[in-house]
């Protein structure tokens, strides 16, 4: 079934595939691994209130007509976060359906050049009289706006004793807040499994810095997936990858290399969990072109 998947996939050009796993097991022998940390953290109200710096921006309700705003202000920050992603037309259209019910709430803050941020979010009961709110995002271009939305959500503290937040709103509040007043209620580990290596690895993006050749063997266990040996180069930001007959300085599994390179674990740590096999400089030399940070995702399903 799962490589059934991996051919539908592949036929419709995807090159990444992700998922929350049911069973680590079972998506681990069919080439995927854990990628990155999605959680749910609680913020006091109070503390998204306090938050100094900046003057308080005009925030307002946006309208249906506003989702394309809304689009291109996530995806000028998403292309820069580590962890966002490319989100597809069905999601687009399943959150501008959003902007027209009652029960989800987004809000933004507008200046001449367009949409600078927007936080959406939805009510749920609670304890008590209170009820949460539930941070679904947090987008913003600067810092100024930001800590409007932040203090905007902060407003509703009479009634709302903590809001739900995901792990990339946690990246964004600490650097706002005084105090380290997050707290983590439950964590998710998420898997992630090449699909297309040529096109995974090319249009993964580097720091212009970065600069390295390797070679590499891969095997996968699905029939049509990435197995025999590749040749990867690494300047300018970009990387060519091809299929080579040359010696390979790696041997690595699919998963462990889906791992490697969206930043979950270090080539040294693959290596001493006989993931990876090479000489010690080879093993340092690949760590340094796939070096980055885990990454966070943002949306679930």
């Amino acid at each position: 079934l799962l490589f059934a998947g991996l051919d539908w996939m592949r036929e419709h050009d995807i090159a990444v595939s992700t998922l929350h796993p049911a069973s680590t097991r079972v998506y681990r022998s069919a080439g995927w691994e854990l990628a990155g940390m999605q959680g749910v953290y609680h913020l006091p109200t109070r503390t998204a209130a306090a938050i100094r710096g900046g003057a308080d921006l005009a925030v307002e309700r946006l309208e249906p007509e506003d989702h394309l705003a809304v689009r291109a202000c996530y995806d000028s920050v998403a292309r820069h976060t580590h962890g966002f992603v490319d989100r597809s037309e069905s999601f687009w259209l399943l959150r501008e359906l959003n902007l027209r019910e009652d029960s989800v709430f987004t809000y933004g803050v507008h200046d001449a050049d367009g949409l600078r941020g927007y936080v959406r979010y939805h009510q749920e009961s609670s304890a008590g009289w209170w009820y949460r709110l539930v941070v679904d995002e947090c987008i913003a271009t600067d810092r100024e706006t930001a800590a409007s939305l932040w203090r905007f959500l902060g407003g509703h503290s009479m009634q709302v004793q903590q809001l739900e937040l995901s792990a990339p709103s946690v990246e964004q509040i600490l650097m706002l807040t005084d105090e380290q007043d997050v707290t983590a209620v439950a964590e998710n580990r998420w898997m992630a499994r090449i699909v297309d290596l040529a096109g995974a690895i090319s249009g993964r993006g580097y720091p212009r810095e970065i600069r390295g050749t390797t070679t590499i063997r891969v095997s996968d266990p699905w029939p049509g997936g990435p197995n025999g040996t590749w040749g990867i180069e690494i300047a300018d930001g970009d990387a060519v990858v091809e299929p080579t007959t040359n010696d390979a300085d790696i041997a690595i599994d699919v998963g462990a290399l889906s791992a490697l390179a969206i930043g979950r674990f270090t080539a040294d740590a693959l290596a001493r969990a006989g993931r990876l096999q090479g000489s010690p400089d080879s093993i340092a030399r690949l760590g340094g072109m796939f070096a980055a940070t885990m990454p966070q995702i943002a949306d679930d399903f």
